[in-house]
């Protein structure tokens, strides 16, 4: 369940649940809880293309099959308006195919910089920022 962001004292400490608790939800293998997160009209931005709220659930959902274990630690949260930037960094075993790579049992390490957008006490979009590079190199696919 979702934290009422917009009607709790402290929005900042608000938004910092709602981070946190998708994580959490992420973690405890609760994928199909994982919606209630998001606003219907969900966007997650990316240089490469926005995509929907149900096409970044199926992104989530491969990345929990490929490293079901993953745990993601937030380092750093900051809270302005209608925002929240938070650093943070997973690691996870890679157990199954992902990105087109085979499973390979190797611990994965990333980390990187999101910042939401909240709406209604839910995640309405994003802007993350991470390399894929230090995925595929946690995978053995190439060497930095």
């Amino acid at each position: 369940m979702t934290p009422d962001f917009d009607q709790c004292g402290g929005r900042a400490v608000m938004a910092e649940k709602l981070i946190r608790g998708f994580w959490a939800a992420f973690e405890k293998d609760a994928v199909s809880d994982l919606e209630s997160f998001f606003t219907a009209d969900y966007v997650r931005h990316s240089p490469q293309a926005d995509i929907s709220r149900d096409d970044f659930l199926t992104v989530i959902r491969d990345r929990a099959r490929a490293f079901p274990d993953l745990k993601t630690v937030i380092l750093d949260v900051v809270e302005d308006k209608d925002k929240i930037a938070y650093r943070w960094e997973s690691h996870g075993t890679h157990q199954c195919t992902f990105m087109n790579v085979p499973p390979t049992g190797r611990t994965v390490r990333v980390s990187g910089i999101t910042i939401s957008r909240i709406s209604g006490g839910k995640i309405a979009e994003d802007w993350s920022s991470w390399q894929n590079s230090d995925v595929l190199h946690g995978m053995s696919v190439f060497p930095i």
